[in-house]
């Protein structure tokens, strides 16, 4: 069952895998937004970096399926791996500072400030700032695993499965 899926998807024409991989992206971006507004995983600095990946990824495949003319699905996966690769790279930094074995990058930790619609509410904002957690804390984790180490999971994920999908549709061409 597990190989009759696997190899339906490897089947599927670029377009429609970029559109999954637009879909996924969204839906990773929409769930980072989730974590933080309705469970209070406050972003750190490079839980931030990490969401520009993402967004890449959202940003290039969605553009990618609904304008292939202009970023053809395969220009569109090749672009979708490179934002993996570079979220992969950040979060596999951050899971080796939050286990000590590279420093605290500079300007991990630092205030937040909420743009408010009035100059009195702005003001007030100014006297509390949030203030962004430490890069090297663990502050949520689900099903036992850190947000970066899930990141990394995704990622490499991610970067398999389109690779995969690029080599066979290379090595059918």
């Amino acid at each position: 069952m597990m190989r009759k899926l696997v190899s339906t998807f490897f089947a599927l024409p670029p377009r429609v895998v970029i559109g999954v991989f637009a879909a996924g992206s969204l839906a990773l971006v929409g769930m980072a937004f989730v974590l933080e507004y309705g469970f209070g995983a406050l972003p750190c600095h490079m839980c931030w970096l990490q969401r520009y990946g993402h967004w890449a990824m959202a940003g290039i495949a969605t553009v990618s399926f609904v304008l292939p003319r202009l970023v053809p699905p395969l220009w569109g996966l090749a672009g979708t791996l490179a934002a993996a690769g570079y979220g992969l790279y950040v979060a596999v930094y951050q899971i080796l500072v939050q286990n000590k074995i590279l420093p605290l990058p500079e300007g991990c930790a630092s205030a937040g400030l909420k743009i408010e619609a009035n100059v009195q509410d702005f003001l007030a904002a100014l006297q509390h700032p949030v203030v962004a957690p430490s890069c090297d804390r663990v502050d949520f984790t689900l099903l036992g695993f850190s947000l970066a180490e899930w990141n990394t999971i995704t990622m490499l994920g991610v970067l398999v499965v389109g690779g995969v999908f690029l080599c066979r549709w290379y090595k059918n061409k």
